[in-house]
């Protein structure tokens, strides 16, 4: 795993738990005032708190240093949507932002300024993914495309 990459593949994630539960009833997905920014459900409603512990410990595991997860999402784009480039502002203490694909379709990006070239995250593994590179992602397909996502921190001693 190369931290200073735009992005990397981290570990295969058995992502079954949670494509269950995205299946499973409706979810509370929090609505936007922008048509291009993904719906959410944050980890505060208490909904992904167990299916976070489920990956996140695996996935902490394969990093150099003690770490932490933080601000865990569940971010669903609708079909034909996307949003453009942009960096987002991270904490002092932040490692690298955590993708797990638990819906896709091939239509779905991401897409650095620094490659200019789409890049497709497979659902059942995670990547790591530097937001502080420009970045942009969509889903150009007929599906929704729903990621866990969650910031690492390096944890204190």
């Amino acid at each position: 795993m190369d931290l200073t990459a735009c992005w990397s593949l981290i570990c295969d994630v058995d992502v079954c738990s949670l494509a269950h539960w995205l299946g499973t009833g409706e979810k509370p997905w929090h609505q936007t005032n922008c048509d291009t920014k993904p719906q959410r459900i944050f980890e505060d409603t208490g909904l992904l708190i167990p299916l976070v512990q489920e990956v996140a410990a695996k996935i902490l595991s394969q990093f150099p240093m003690p770490c932490v997860i933080h601000d865990a999402i569940a971010s669903r784009m609708k079909a034909h949507q996307s949003h453009p480039f942009h960096v987002d502002i991270q904490r002092s203490d932040w490692v690298t932002r955590v993708h797990v694909p638990i819906t896709t379709n091939a239509h779905c990006w991401m897409m650095f300024e620094k490659e200019m070239a789409h890049v497709h995250f497979e659902a059942g593994k995670a990547y790591t993914f530097n937001a502080l590179e420009r970045h942009a992602f969509g889903n150009d397909g007929e599906t929704e495309r729903v990621h866990l996502i969650f910031d690492v921190l390096r944890k204190d001693s």
